[in-house]
């Protein structure tokens, strides 16, 4: 029987979501920045940013209990995939404030 993880552990999977998330979006608005400069790390910056986000949204996935392959996939697809994690069903119910 899979592990039903606690509130906590879902709240720590967010935060971790959350973090790796905005730190891609970052790098990526830098890789926009290098673009527009010409800088060769273009590339580079962008290959980071759309880990970073990936690696975000299969914690995010993880989170709402699914796998977290699904979560880096749609990753991969940067806002069109967080748009569609973010849609799917939560399999965990938090207790409601």
């Amino acid at each position: 029987m899979p592990h039903s993880p606690t509130s906590e552990e879902i709240k720590r999977y967010r935060e971790k979501a959350a973090i790796y998330i905005f730190v891609g979006v970052i790098i990526f608005a830098f890789s926009l920045l290098a673009a527009l400069l010409g800088s060769s790390a273009q590339g580079l910056l962008t290959f980071v940013a759309i880990c970073l986000t990936a690696w975000g949204m299969g914690w995010y996935a993880v989170s709402k209990g699914y796998l977290r392959s699904i979560g880096v996939l749609l990753g991969t697809l940067l806002w069109i995939g967080l748009v569609i994690l973010w849609l799917m069903k939560d399999r965990y119910k938090l207790p409601s404030r």
